[in-house]
């Protein structure tokens, strides 16, 4: 259990580091390109996780899954808030 508790924890902070609505210090194009790093990255460890085949190693990519879908979740959150602020104050301004 804790094994999975600790790489969701690792992706979420992995991910927040990044930035996960895109922090001020990187343009679109090299957060873009790190995500995708990231997410590459991640990609290979699934399948080494696959042929490995242990426990642990199992344990570990299905927390980090957890923390990266946690991630994008809070992602797609922000693009919600965000628009639907912005129909707000457009309806208000007509």
């Amino acid at each position: 259990m804790w094994i999975f508790l600790v790489s969701a924890g690792a992706m979420g902070a992995i991910l927040a580091l990044v930035g996960i609505t895109r922090n001020r210090w990187l343009s679109v194009r090299r957060w873009t390109a790190l995500w995708t790093g990231v997410s590459l990255a991640f990609a290979g460890l699934l399948v080494a996780a696959y042929i490995d085949g242990r426990i642990a190693a199992v344990e570990a990519v299905l927390g980090a899954s957890t923390g990266y879908v946690a991630a994008v979740a809070l992602h797609t959150l922000h693009h919600y808030r965000e628009e639907t602020r912005r129909n707000l104050v457009s309806h208000t301004t007509e």
